[in-house]
């Protein structure tokens, strides 16, 4: 996905904005995945895409907000491995939802995504 985020001038000197909290632009043929339905890799539907947490400095999007439809827990997920499934507008994520269910919680009072980032890597590394 490539956005093209305005973002506020106070938030340019690094790190990551929620493109919730921005205006921002879909660069052309793009689709947008806010809101999208998620599921896991073994093709279960589990969550939906709440947010995008983009890179200030290039627009790319690190890391997608999802929503569980059990719990209402909110999860961060590197997009990494990510697969956008157009037919379907689903978001395939290359996790199980266990994983998922697991992470630690993401509110809107986070500013330090460290914590989801040390998961995922203890993950992939276990």
């Amino acid at each position: 996905m490539e956005y093209y985020p305005d973002f506020p001038e106070e938030e340019e000197e690094g790190g990551l904005v929620r493109l919730s909290r921005v205006t921002y632009q879909l660069a052309d043929g793009q689709p947008d995945a806010m809101g999208w339905r998620v599921l896991d890799n073994d093709g279960v539907e589990f969550g939906k895409i709440s947010d995008l947490l983009a890179d200030v400095g290039t627009g790319q999007i690190i890391f997608a907000a999802v929503t569980s439809h059990a719990s209402g827990k909110t999860a961060l997920i590197p997009v990494e491995g990510m697969y956008l499934d157009l037919a379907m507008g689903a978001v395939i994520v290359p996790v199980s939802e266990a994983a998922v269910r697991e992470c630690p919680e993401f509110t809107d009072d986070v500013v330090d995504v460290m914590p989801y980032v040390e998961y995922w890597l203890r993950r992939v590394a276990a």
